[in-house]
């Protein structure tokens, strides 16, 4: 270890650990064996535990891994400190490694590595790169990472040993508190990555006997299809057309069999995006067929709508039968042809015989559906027939993809890719077959959040109109109230009137008794005028009443 690199790794300690000697931190150090140097005086604290690790025993190294992209047994968010120096420019795939710390580290996890600029080659036993502020800095984004600080010395400091000549760069990041998935890199990328690599390199880091490597083609595992139907037969292998495109940049390509356009929009994709000069052609009716079931004009509507704008200059879409369409190309004109029409076995051998003299020297056919045996499906049956004929490899994940090399001059890439993929066990199928499924679960997610936005807004209304019968409920509820209320006055004064009634009532029969009382006296007093009229003294005083009224008539005035 050189002096610059013990000081600027001191310097990390300094500026982001001082202060927390009383937290118990789990710090490893990536490339620890103590060779001439150690980081190690610099984590010393009670409360600090310091693990070396490396990939072969040795002094300061705690832990062994069996590559440095596969640290077992350090578990997932569970380091609070990673360092290294002098160790990734001896690391091939030092991304994957990257992707690997980023895993260990806790949420606000710190990672500080140092690796030279310059100086010259010492293999260790390999070298194999020099970094900048810049690259370290894309690295650290690509796994998902915080950057906090990264810088590269540039000029000599006048350091006794050879630091000087490394010019070493730093790059110190922090971990996000949120999911990797959402910080940068998902699981299932790294996942994939790892994939790449086994494809080249076994488990103990030697290179496997196979030429075709994969991570030469970078491009085609994290381009990702732009458009994806409800058709999903084609969505697990659009990773390998863009792979197939990336490595045979074919002049022309041609499909049969667009209907929605997922595959054949792929294709497109991958000539716009990889900047390929090369012209497509879509063929079909767009009317259906017994297998893929029949449809009206809007499907091709839909599709030239999305098409045009976006691949109207590379591609032409043919809207007639295959046969018609032979003559729109001259023999030995086609480099990649897709074969994806009627199923039958009649139908693709006549597609597949009439197409062949159109292929160029360098020409290479694909057979869509070689895993399907329903129905009257029968390209597995061709493809029996034909696939030890010439060239090829296929991909049984999914409905099946044929990958059949018809020209005699191929690129020497995809020569060894189709050997890549006829090893037992290949790397390379479970690659594609991963990165395949990343379509389907995209796809399935998708399908998912649009069940979920419909269900919400099917929700949103539902609630809306519980609202709505709920406001009519209390309106009624109001009147219901309004009601009662007038029911209440009413009954009320309807009791007041009844008592009223009954108060007149009770006075009309005390009146009626009172004049039944004085009809009584009123009787009683004419009968015993009656009695006195008709009485003897009455009729013997009639005489001294007259002569009485005598005396008390009033005299006349004058």
């Amino acid at each position: 270890m050189h002096q610059s690199s013990f000081d600027k790794m001191s310097k990390f300690r300094e500026t982001y650990l001082a202060g927390r000697e009383r937290e118990p931190l789990l710090i490893l150090d990536l490339g620890s064996m103590d060779v001439n140097g150690s980081y190690r005086p610099l984590f010393v604290s009670d409360s600090w535990q310091y693990k070396g690790i490396d990939l072969a025993e040795g002094r300061n190294v705690d832990i062994v891994l069996p590559n440095p992209y596969d640290w077992t047994g350090i578990e997932s968010t569970s380091v609070d400190v990673v360092v290294s120096g002098q160790a990734f420019e001896h690391i091939e795939y030092f991304w994957l490694t990257m992707l690997e710390i980023a895993r260990v580290l806790k949420p606000g996890g710190l990672c500080c590595i140092i690796a030279p600029s310059g100086g010259f080659e010492h293999r260790y036993p390999v070298d194999c790169w020099r970094f900048y502020s810049d690259g370290f800095s894309a690295l650290g984004r690509f796994a998902g990472l915080e950057v906090l600080d990264a810088y590269t010395q540039k000029e000599n400091l006048g350091y006794k040993d050879d630091s000087d000549t490394w010019k070493d760069s730093v790059i110190i990041c922090r971990k996000p508190a949120r999911p990797l998935e959402q910080a940068g890199l998902s699981q299932f990328n790294r996942d994939i990555l790892i994939e790449a690599y086994k494809v080249t390199v076994a488990d103990a880091g030697q290179p496997l006997k196979v030429d075709f490597n994969p991570i030469e083609h970078p491009r085609s595992f994290f381009e990702e299809p732009q458009k994806l139907s409800d058709i999903a037969s084609w969505h697990e292998h659009m990773p390998f057309a863009f792979l197939v495109m990336d490595i045979l940049k074919p002049r022309v390509f041609v499909e049969l069999g667009v209907h929605k356009g997922d595959s054949y929009l792929a294709f497109c994709q991958a000539v716009k995006n990889f900047g390929i000069d090369a012209k497509c052609h879509g063929v079909d009716t767009w009317k259906g067929e017994e297998h893929a079931g029949f449809y009206d004009e809007s499907v091709y509507n839909q599709l030239t709508a999305y098409h045009d704008p976006l691949y109207g200059n590379i591609s032409t879409l043919l809207k007639m039968t295959f046969d018609e369409a032979l003559a729109k190309f001259a023999d030995k004109s086609i480099d990649l042809l897709h074969i994806d029409g009627l199923h039958s076995y009649q139908a693709v051998k006549h597609d597949f015989e009439a197409w062949l003299p159109k292929m160029s020297d360098s020409g290479v056919i694909l057979f869509h559906d070689t895993n399907v045996r329903e129905r009257d499906f029968g390209v597995w049956r061709l493809w029996y027939e034909i696939k030890d004929k010439y060239p090829s490899m296929e991909f049984k994940h999914g409905h099946g993809l044929g990958v059949l090399a018809v020209g005699r001059s191929l690129p020497q890439d995809f020569v060894d890719m189709l050997a890549a993929g006829k090893v037992d066990n290949s790397a390379l199928l479970h690659l594609m077959y991963l990165l395949g499924s990343r379509n389907s679960l995209k796809y399935t997610v998708a399908s998912r959040d649009r069940e979920l936005v419909s269900f919400r807004e099917k929700s949103t209304a539902l609630e809306n109109r519980l609202k709505a019968e709920e406001e009519k409920a209390r309106n009624k509820d109001k009147e219901i109230a309004s009601f009662r209320e007038k029911s209440n006055m009413l009954e009320s004064q309807l009791k007041a009137s009844e008592e009223k009634i009954k108060a007149g009532e009770e006075r009309t029969r005390n009146k009626d008794r009172e004049i039944a009382s004085l009809r009584e006296k009123s009787k009683a007093l004419e009968n015993r005028l009656t009695d006195i009229l008709h009485s003897k003294s009455w009729q013997v005083t009639v005489p001294l009443r007259a002569v009485g009224g005598l005396f008390t008539r009033k005299p006349a005035k004058r």
